[in-house]
């Protein structure tokens, strides 16, 4: 038997493929190859008039079954929307915790402000009286200000 060119097996193998992708449709597909005078190798759905082989060629996916299909299709699409619907409870989840730690930082920000302005520190007493703070007292005030701002706002 003589070589088959390599544009005579890739048109062959594109045949073949073609005839099996439109063999979902049917279940069973009948092509016929020959080989003419020159020695070049053919496929057709349709037998020349002698010298043809019969090839049938049977589908993988079983028949006309598209609603199988249709159902691995709607699947498909269900899982995306899923998904998608997944990432967007994520990304609004991320939104609200966002908002909740930049209302802390805004908040933490504010009594670092206020407690840096003031003129003086005072706490009330278990009598109700003000205390003024100073020294350490004061800068300690101050400073725990500074770390809830850094702990809110990082």
């Amino acid at each position: 038997m003589a070589a088959i060119p390599v544009r005579t097996r890739w048109q062959a193998t594109t045949l073949i493929a073609a005839t099996l992708l439109g063999a979902s449709a049917a279940p069973a597909t009948e092509v016929f190859r020959w080989t003419d005078a020159t020695g070049k190798v053919h496929f057709g759905d349709h037998p020349p008039e002698q010298g043809a082989a019969a090839m049938t060629i049977h589908s993988s996916a079983g028949g006309t079954d598209s609603g199988r299909r249709q159902q691995r299709t709607q699947r498909i699409l269900d899982d995306f929307a899923h998904q998608r619907a997944e990432q967007a409870a994520m990304a609004q989840a991320s939104a609200e915790k966002e908002a909740t730690r930049d209302a802390h930082c805004a908040a933490a920000r504010k009594e670092r402000y206020r407690l840096e302005h003031a003129n003086k520190l005072y706490r009330v007493n278990e009598d109700g009286e003000r205390r003024v703070l100073a020294g350490a007292e004061y800068t300690g005030e101050i400073e725990r200000a500074r770390q809830a701002v850094e702990a809110s706002c990082d």
